[in-house]
């Protein structure tokens, strides 16, 4: 609360009969502390703002796959830029058990001693590779914390982060949060569609 508030307030309550001084002191303190903090809409307009910008960065951490039952885990680094979408599914050594590639002219799979497959794009090559719909283009959007352009988040967490989107049959659940260099970036989200789960934790982000 401001000191010319404040001052208003002090004198406005000895004028007034001292059975009203605390209902004064209680409205005024509860509408200048509430005047100043962003609405939930507001804040997420602001991310979109910082974030929008930021589509060449570089994470790492796991992925996990499930469906109908099965599952399937491994080391995740992905670079990310506006050229070009670079995955590799690694081990705990650190070895390269899958890399893929999309850029302009396509999506290349290359799995060591088993060789490459191509195709027009990296969804469809997941999809038709491994059984995987996976889609990439809105990921890049969720691992930053926003929903795919013009969504917005179903619902907030307390501190005005988003907790659920939901788009084209997907369910994104943000279940952690780290700040980076002042922004505030997921560490841990869960995207379901029918019996299909992707789960992704993010130790480590550059950009």
């Amino acid at each position: 609360m401001t000191t010319n508030l404040f001052l208003q307030t002090f004198f406005a309550a000895k004028a007034a009969p001292t059975k009203n001084i605390v209902a004064v002191l209680v409205v005024v303190l509860l509408s200048a502390c509430t005047t100043h903090i962003p609405t939930q809409r507001s804040h997420y307009n602001d991310r979109v703002t910082q974030l929008s910008t930021l589509t060449q960065f570089a994470l790492e951490g796991r992925i996990g796959l499930k469906q109908n039952g099965k599952g399937f885990a491994s080391g995740v680094n992905w670079q990310n830029s506006e050229q070009q979408k670079r995955f590799e599914l690694t081990g705990p050594l650190g070895g390269v058990h899958a890399r893929l590639t999309e850029d302009k002219d396509g999506a290349l799979l290359d799995i060591p001693d088993q060789g490459s497959v191509m195709s027009m794009d990296a969804e469809s090559l997941l999809r038709d590779h491994f059984g995987w719909d996976i889609p990439i283009n809105s990921l890049r959007f969720w691992v930053r914390g926003l929903a795919t352009p013009p969504l917005q988040p179903l619902r907030f967490d307390e501190h005005g982060l988003p907790a659920t989107i939901v788009e084209d049959g997907w369910q994104i659940n943000y279940q952690g949060w780290q700040e980076i260099n002042g922004l505030w970036l997921p560490s841990i989200l869960e995207a379901r569609r029918d019996n299909f789960v992707i789960k992704l934790s993010i130790h480590d982000w550059q950009f």
